[in-house]
């Protein structure tokens, strides 16, 4: 036993004692490193030796074990200096021979941007990133390079990223000012080049700027057509006695081309006029000039392309500490505007620029302002990984997100306590007594039924400590308040409410729709003055005044979600973690020199630096744990497949649909055979006699995991129902596709053929007796639908399973009952869902 036991032990560790090149005392430097006296020309001797090695594929790092324990050290969740020492005593105790843990620790990797030292005012050190280095790490990154947006992108349909905004649109500041043609020229904004018209023909004209038209990936070109005078009498009448210098071009309006209907460069002419369609205008000296001075940029291009890369900083401040209390961190983080908002919410993509608990972000931001003049109009070149080849990058800033306080900060506004405590307007500020909630006992009680419905999570006593929420209790409330408050509530109230809830679905939707800006700026304004007339003492909160500012911010900048600080603030906590673990004698060093390494092994990890013949760090574990990325996005495994069956039953073995027990929503769980005398069961292609797997969720097109008893969106191939309660999946025995079985929902219309809604503006179904089977393929999303409570539906007390000093017991608490007799929902259109709102 004792022999099998140890052959046992060997065999695991064969696999990995075989990848080790080199032991311990290869080194030689142990006790060296131990006593902090190994030099760093050791290391680059030893980086050099192993880099020349054909063999190794690994750089920079000697091996794989040295690759893989740097990876540890250095990673995004940090590890105490007692845990790394019991990892390494595991290790060796295994067998496996590994460096000492100061030499991995000391290891100096080339190509390490490391922070750079500043002082404040006062005399107190402070170390930040480069800007410029952070540019160059995304730009050399394949996977960032070729998702960043390079020109403005106009849509007569919703705005979905930050670049379809008015602000990147219409500001030259950040509109890409070059392209290069098919052949291989580059042409600028401001150059005359040839092109060719549909009406006009062949001709000259003047670019005015380049763009992306919707979901197009062609690019667009704004130009200014230039005619002759004999080109111009072809296409319209004009005065006889107006009067054409020699070579003079007639500018006319401008228009929208292809960029593959540009030809190439032409000579401006000498004269110029303007004609607006009606009649000549002429042109004044500064605008001459405008068209005929070339771009800024084209002279220092020097043939290089040109890329402009907007820029979003983010201020905030976090708490060194785990309890969020004490030691509290300025902080300023780095995004880049262009990439799309799935990208950039990602924690990958947001990036550390400096932190102190000493200096004030005002005295941070000077370093941070002196690197942007630079980036704005000298800029810098970066090799781009997306076209191969070295460019121009112009980094202008274009946002920068904070909380109210540190935007009154930076701004050198006094905030709430102001009388002007607006930063945009003139508002004077209205004081009054702030209101206390009654029977929070019933509210609780509901709250607690609802959020199962709704799928929301509640953070301890909502109702007891209603008095200091934070963000997420409001996010909460508000997807609920509506179908909890009205009954403690006045007239007033429930229509201070239901504005309320109408802005709330705005600002957290992921697209906006610039055709509605004026009916969404009434609903705003309607809002605040709902609050004056019957909630004024809430007119002294800041925040309810500045949803008046909120439509024009998403016109500039699209919606709410591509510039929030929500996921900018989660990023707080990898600050806080990389303090906890340091020793604390200079945490802005020590924080700032931990992010230079991560932000190298992340680039490693897309094969940016080094040779990239090594597949170690293309592991999909490695990039879940440097990255965040999804280990559903890195296996394309079939069970995260749209369609896919998940969660089989347990014992489950193939038995006849007809038996399958089915819960329908509000009623006792019964076989399917047992449901057509009342309801009227669709199975089309299946029969109850065939042999099926039962099973408890499936995969939707959203990339979500829905179970049974969920409330799903059907594809729109279901024509009759788009909406309905999954009440089993299965999944034939021998042949046909995997299906699930909905009861559907029936909406309710008016005779013109309009959706019935309830006093929350939301659309009213009934749940039928019609339950149909659709190809699991079909099912979308989850989605949110709500009791509609009638007086039936009551409290009740009850007892309730509590753990009181690790002793179970019993506590009677309220319960809210719903009477499922009543099949009356509404769709929770204030419900935030994973993909973007439903238009219903």
């Amino acid at each position: 036993m004792e022999r099998q036991r140890t052959s046992t032990i060997e065999a695991y560790q064969e696999p990995l004692t075989s990848t080790i090149e080199y032991a311990e005392e290869d080194f030689g430097v142990e006790d060296a490193a131990d006593s902090d006296e190994f030099a760093d020309k050791d290391f680059e001797d030893l980086v050099k030796q192993f880099r020349v090695d054909e063999k190794m594929s690994y750089y920079p790092f000697p091996s794989k074990i040295f690759a893989l324990l740097y990876i540890l050290i250095h990673g995004p969740h940090p590890i105490g200096n007692t845990a790394l020492m019991f990892i390494w005593f595991i290790l060796k105790e295994c067998g496996i021979k590994v460096p000492s843990l100061s030499t991995v620790r000391a290891f100096k990797v080339p190509g390490v941007d490391m922070p750079q030292r500043h002082s404040s005012t006062d005399g107190n050190p402070y170390y930040s990133l480069s800007l410029t280095s952070i540019i160059h790490n995304c730009l050399q990154n394949p996977e960032i390079s070729s998702c960043l947006a390079r020109f403005p992108v106009r849509t007569e349909g919703d705005y979905t990223e930050i670049y379809h905004g008015k602000c990147w649109n219409e500001n030259p500041r950040f509109a890409t000012p070059m392209v290069s043609l098919p052949h291989g020229e580059g042409i600028f904004v401001r150059d005359w080049v040839y092109f060719h018209h549909n009406d006009i023909g062949m001709t000259k004209g003047v670019v005015l700027s380049f763009f992306k038209q919707g979901s197009s990936n062609e690019l667009h070109v704004e130009i200014e057509p230039v005619i002759d005078k004999d080109a111009f009498i072809h296409i319209t009448s004009y005065p006889e006695d107006v009067y054409f210098p020699e070579d003079c071009g007639i500018i006319l309006n401008k228009l929208t081309i292809h960029l593959t209907q540009v030809s190439h460069l032409a000579q401006p002419s000498s004269s110029l006029i303007k004609w607006d369609g009606s009649k000549f205008e002429r042109l004044s000296s500064q605008d001459i000039d405008k068209y005929l001075t070339p771009h800024p940029l084209k002279e220092k291009a020097s043939g290089r392309p040109v890329i402009m890369v907007p820029l979003i900083l983010f201020c905030d401040d976090t708490s060194g500490n785990r309890s969020k209390k004490w030691h509290k961190f300025d902080c300023w983080y780095l995004l880049l505007a262009g990439l799309p908002r799935h990208e950039n919410s990602k924690v990958s993509n947001i990036h550390f620029v400096c932190c102190s608990d000493k200096v004030t972000p005002l005295e941070m931001s000077q370093q941070i302002v002196s690197e942007l003049n630079v980036l704005e109009t000298t800029g810098i070149e970066v090799y781009d990984a997306s076209a191969c080849t070295t460019a121009l990058v112009i980094a202008p800033l274009i946002l920068i997100i904070c909380d109210n306080p540190r935007a009154s900060e930076l701004l050198g506004h006094l905030g709430s306590t102001a009388l002007k405590y607006c930063r945009i307007c003139m508002a004077d500020k209205n004081d009054s007594p702030t209101i206390v909630c009654e029977q929070r006992n019933l509210m609780q009680a509901q709250m607690q039924t609802l959020q199962i419905e709704l799928e929301v999570k509640m953070y301890g006593n909502v109702c007891r400590y209603f008095q200091s929420f934070c963000g997420r209790d409001f996010k909460a409330w508000s997807q609920m308040a509506m179908f909890i408050l009205p009954p403690y509530l006045t007239e007033g109230e429930k229509l201070v409410l239901l504005y309320y809830t109408k802005v709330f679905e705005m600002t957290y939707c992921s697209y906006f729709t610039p055709s509605r800006a004026a009916e969404w700026n009434s609903i705003c304004n309607m809002f605040v003055q709902a609050v004056k007339i019957h909630m004024p003492e809430m007119l002294q909160k800041q925040k309810v005044h500045l949803f008046l500012h909120i439509v024009p911010c998403m016109l500039q900048f699209g919606p709410t979600s591509a510039f929030c600080a929500e996921r900018c603030e989660s990023f707080n906590a990898s600050v806080r973690a990389q303090n906890v673990y340091g020793n604390h004698k200079s945490p802005s060093r020590d924080i700032a020199i931990n992010f230079a390494h991560l932000q190298y092994m992340r680039n490693i990890t897309h094969g940016t630096n080094g040779d990239g013949n090594s597949t170690l760090f293309k592991l999909p574990q490695i990039q879940h744990y440097i990255n965040g990325t999804s280990i559903r996005e890195l296996y394309d495994r079939e069970i995260y497949r749209p369609g896919t069956l998940r969660f089989v039953c347990r014992n489950s073995q193939a038995m006849q649909l007809q038996n399958i027990v089915v819960s329908l929503h509000g009623s006792e769980p019964c076989h399917l055979s047992t449901l057509t005398p009342s309801y009227e069961l669709s199975l089309d292609m299946y029969n109850l006699s065939d042999e099926v797997i039962e099973y408890r969720g499936t995969v939707s097109w959203a990339k979500q995991i829905v179970c049974c008893g969920e409330y799903v969106e059907l594809d729109s191939i279901c024509q009759d129902v788009k909406f309905g309660v999954m009440l089993v999946a299965c999944k034939p025995k021998y042949r046909g596709t995997a299906f699930c079985l909905i009861q559907a929902f029936q909406p309710l219309t008016t005779s013109r053929g309009e959706a019935v809604l309830n006093d929350c503006d939301c659309a009213l179904f009934e749940l039928s007796n019609k339950v149909i089977a659709i190809a699991a393929t079909n099912i979308r999303r989850a989605v949110s639908f709500v009791h509609q409570c009638s007086a039936t539906c009551h409290f009740e007390e009850g007892p309730t399973p509590v753990q009181i000093e690790r002793e179970p017991m019993s506590q009677t608490k309220l319960h809210f009952i719903h009477d499922f007799s009543n099949k009356m929902y509404c769709y929770n259109r204030y419900c935030i869902l994973p993909t973007s709102l439903s238009r219903v």
